[in-house]
């Protein structure tokens, strides 16, 4: 699957996440697709979050965090048999 997406954050320090999964013909993931999202300190301390979302249409999806403290975080997007990282900074 292809991962292509949108990640932004408010004043609140909330982070939010827009999704695309593209299969290798251009077809869009299927609703029931295996599909788990987390939040992480990249420094690895703590533990990760689990980061609720929602189908807003086929193969593409959103989700918004709680407030996060400031620092570098990770974004882990875990789909059958691939998982994709993708580290931001939440400024104070």
């Amino acid at each position: 699957w292809e991962v292509r997406g949108r990640l932004t954050q408010d004043a609140a320090r909330q982070a939010s996440v827009a999704i695309d999964l593209v299969g290798p013909t251009g077809q869009p993931a299927p609703a029931d697709l295996a599909l788990r999202l987390g939040l992480e300190r990249a420094d690895d301390s703590g533990t990760a979050r689990a980061l609720a979302h929602r189908l807003i249409r086929p193969g593409s999806l959103v989700a918004t965090s709680a407030p996060l403290e400031a620092g570098r975080w990770r974004l882990r997007i875990t789909l059958p048999e691939i998982e994709a990282v993708q580290e931001f900074r939440v400024e104070p």
